[in-house]
């Protein structure tokens, strides 16, 4: 009896250990997540002809493509986006409600990612992803490998990279907007890796800011004028002038040499970490962004956004070929998609009689300080806005023994009759309100209480808020964004995905491949009929 018991028990763990290699070898050696900011399918299809076989049409045809990923939030910023992709949740489970927030102790704008307890890495920025409350199904990942599975970020800006690595990111860079070079925070290490180290030493950037972008086709390959003289698709930006005497690096991360500087230090971290080789899945995040200069025309088709979509589909294809060629492309998962993208700009709509328009924001909150100053007397009422968010100044109304509630319903009144306005709320009244209207449910996804502001503002259909008269670029007031999305490579079925899928069904789909646990707050539901 004791020796049927040994066999039994023996058989039983010899079928677990093999279950268990089984699992790890039936998974991606290597996940690349690629996000580009600005992506639309109704562009991907307008320009197909003129694609790389290799780029982005390998990607769709070899894998499962949805042309329309929901967003079940009020569009708050890139950084939001992202967190909801690697968490599987919504802003107000994942804390992160915009790209900025407003800190009343400091009465500052600060970055969502802002850490000062941490310093910069061959730059000033002080972030670490402290305000990310959930796990990211790369953190899972980690776990589920005991440490093992590498992660790798590279990103255009600090928000995007800290939110891809997730808690327990390795090598994780980013553009400096004062140097140009590549940065980190000591959160990640007391020094930059090897790859962004040389990259550095050799002034991969300086390097870029010497050419010249122009159109990388000549003829009538592209669909629109340039925006750059209105008349035809001819377009030359020298990137020394263009970038100014200070060398505004912000300006040279709207570019297409960043997407080129991303790829090819991609590339280096690719050779130098060895990732995708083991039995162990590592993740390669990368950031590009297809938005280019004229970001004010946003939603306005023109030579230099289709220019954009050409050259970073041919850093795409580079970076498959390189990887391939070592991975094997049947060990490599693709993950592509983009954050919420405003379709149409106001400039165009205005152009064809639609109602719509720009919501100012400096001047909008001038005229309401003036508006309290006229009731109340002298004062700085208002501390600031972020996200569609007004931050009132509480000590500065208890200083004048002023009714806080009271001086909100006035703010709340008055930002009422803007135009632009559809509605104002109190903060403190949004989660009394019911759910039976569609948008405020959306603004309660994207309400965190810790970051909020006193008084949330609705926008009307069609109208954006941008900062000033000058700065027309804000976040879209549309109830329903749409971006793409695209799962590609390894053992991935071909197919257009039909069913209804929101950004946060990336991540429990991403688990399910890699075998995994799915983030500690995930709401999303995974894509079953991914792999035959």
């Amino acid at each position: 009896m004791k020796k049927i018991y040994l066999f039994l028990l023996f058989i039983t763990l010899f079928g677990f250990t093999n279950a268990q290699k089984n699992d790890i070898a039936n998974r991606p050696r290597l996940i690349v997540n690629i996000a580009i900011d600005g992506l639309r399918s109704d562009y991907l299809s307008m320009f197909w002809n003129d694609l790389d076989a290799s780029g982005f049409r390998k990607l769709i045809m070899n894998g499962s493509y949805c042309k329309n990923m929901t967003f079940p939030y009020l569009s708050c910023g890139n950084a939001a986006d992202y967190a909801s992709v690697f968490t599987g949740t919504i802003p107000s489970d994942h804390g992160i409600s915009g790209d900025t927030y407003f800190e009343p102790k400091t009465k500052r704008e600060l970055s969502c990612v802002f850490d000062i307890e941490k310093k910069g890495v061959a730059g000033g920025a002080q972030v670490s992803p402290k305000n990310l409350m959930t796990s990211t199904f790369t953190d899972e990942l980690k776990l589920n490998t005991q440490g093992k599975a590498k992660i790798i970020t590279i990103a255009l800006n600090p928000e995007e990279a800290v939110i891809m690595a997730g808690h327990s990111g390795n090598g994780t860079v980013w553009i400096d907007e004062n140097s140009g070079n590549w940065m980190s925070s000591n959160y990640y290490g007391p020094m930059l890796p090897d790859w962004a180290i040389k990259a550095n030493n050799v002034s991969q950037v300086q390097n870029n800011i010497q050419r010249n972008w122009s159109n990388l086709y000549v003829g009538s390959n592209y669909k629109a004028n340039s925006a750059q003289n209105g008349v035809t698709s001819f377009f030359a930006y020298p990137m020394l002038e263009t970038l100014g005497k200070n060398n505004s690096y912000k300006k040279f991360k709207e570019s297409p040499f960043a997407n080129t500087m991303v790829r090819e230090l991609a590339v280096s971290a690719f050779k130098d970490e060895f990732i995708g080789l083991d039995d162990s899945p590592d993740v390669l995040n990368l950031q590009f962004s297809v938005r280019g200069f004229d970001q004010a025309s946003s939603g306005i088709l023109t030579a230099e956004i289709q220019d954009m979509y050409l050259r970073v589909d041919k850093d795409i294809k580079v970076l498959m070929d390189t990887i391939e060629a070592t991975c094997g492309a049947k060990n490599v998962l693709y993950v592509v998609y983009a954050p919420q993208t405003e379709y149409t700009s106001p400039q165009l709509m205005k152009s064809f009689n639609v109602p719509s328009g720009y919501f100012v924001v400096d001047r909008s909150l001038s005229l309401l300080n003036t508006y309290l100053m006229a009731i109340y007397g002298q004062g700085d009422f208002v501390q600031g806005y972020a996200n569609r968010h007004i931050y009132l100044d509480k000590e500065e109304i208890a200083s004048k023994k002023l009714n806080y509630k009271e001086v909100e319903q006035k703010v709340t009144d008055f930002m009422n009759r803007f135009a632009g306005i559809q509605y104002a709320v109190k903060a403190v009244d949004l989660q009394n309100l019911g759910c039976d209207n569609n948008k405020i449910q959306m603004a309660k996804n994207a309400y965190n209480k810790n970051k909020s502001g006193d008084i949330i503002l609705f926008l009307q259909p069609g109208w954006v808020d941008v900062p000033t008269e000058t700065e027309k670029v804000g976040l879209s007031s549309r109830i329903n964004n749409y971006a793409p999305f695209i799962l590609s490579g390894w053992k991935v079925k071909r197919q257009l995905i039909v069913t209804p899928f929101s950004v946060i069904d990336i991540a429990p789909t991403i688990c399910n491949l890699l075998n995994t646990s799915y983030p500690n707050s995930n709401m999303g539901k995974p894509v079953l009929d991914i792999v035959p």
